[in-house]
């Protein structure tokens, strides 16, 4: 029988779609509609935010970013990323409904919230023309759902101090950014075959799998990105092409601003404040100059345009 994986139209509180990836492919959102989107936001305000993640998780929480998750790793002499494949729908109903125990509540209550935070995977069938509930298949957390980061990182915790007792022992750090786990060392130059190997017999007993297409290392010669960002001895910086592109956005509003109209310079402004200040946050001394940049146009020339 021909399916379909998607949510039905009809009678499911969530719509589907797809986005593109930075670098190729796309990635299936299933977001809830508006009712109940307003449901999981008071659970995630009066319920979920109130609870503390573990201290290796840098996804989805105050205070912590891809930044502060790529310091983690600095002066390393390797650094070791994998990737967990399908991460948020691998997280069963029945580990939400753990973290919703673990916080007190009784097991109704718990199942109840639990099942407000997770999805069930339904069908098409081409054959019968009608939507069915795969039956062995357990409701799982959606991508896209306002409680679906936070509950990952509430799942994980267990999950990330047992990672990381692992890479102690190797002499290796650890951190997790939603599905990207990052392990580094300032004492190894290699990854060991037992640790790798405990690694992933770890992952798999919880039920995550290792997307090895994404599996990657990196010694202190070759370039080592964390997150997006490169992590040098005693400093992050960020990708060339990234810089390049930036420096370009702003020789293009520095000479070509007469030509654009209201609406572009302003679209413009706001997308090229919010790359210096991400820059800024990576490595302020470094990129600090393209902020005083874009500050010496809006001040200047911006303002005085013809």
């Amino acid at each position: 029988m021909g399916v379909k994986d998607q949510v039905s139209p009809k009678d499911y509180q969530y719509r589907s779609f797809q986005i593109k990836k930075k670098t190729s492919g796309s990635r299936h959102i299933v977001a809830p509609k508006k009712q109940l989107r307003r449901v999981q936001s008071i659970i995630f305000e009066s319920i979920l935010e109130n609870v503390e993640p573990s201290e290796f998780a840098h996804g989805f929480r105050k205070g912590y970013s891809i930044v502060s998750n790529a310091k983690s790793h600095l002066n390393s002499e390797i650094i070791y990323n994998i990737d967990l494949k399908n991460f948020f729908t691998s997280i069963k109903i029945d580990k939400v409904i753990d973290v919703f125990e673990s916080i007190g509540y009784s097991k109704s209550i718990s199942l109840l919230l639990a099942k407000l935070g997770t999805i069930t995977p339904r069908y098409y069938s081409k054959d019968n023309r009608m939507w069915v509930i795969y039956v062995n298949r357990f409701p799982h957390l959606p991508q896209g759902a306002t409680t679906s980061p936070i509950l990952s990182n509430l799942v994980c915790i267990d999950f990330d101090k047992g990672i990381n007792e692992i890479a102690k022992k190797y002499n290796f750090r650890f951190t997790r950014y939603a599905d990207d786990i990052i392990f580094s060392s300032s004492v190894s130059k290699k990854i060991p075959k037992e640790f790798r190997s405990e690694i992933f017999q770890f992952i798999r007993s919880y039920g995550f799998r290792v997307n090895l297409k994404k599996e990657r290392y990196s010694r202190n010669f070759k370039k080592r990105i964390v997150t997006g960002i490169i992590v040098h001895k005693e400093q992050l910086t960020l990708p060339r092409s990234w810089i390049r592109n930036l420096r370009a956005a702003l020789h293009q509003l520095r000479f070509f601003y007469s030509r654009l109209q209201f609406a572009e310079t302003t679209y413009m402004l706001k997308n090229i404040e919010g790359r210096c200040s991400y820059a800024m946050m990576v490595n302020k001394e470094k990129y600090a100059h393209f902020y005083y940049d874009l500050q010496y146009l809006k001040n200047f020339k911006l303002k005085n345009k013809p």
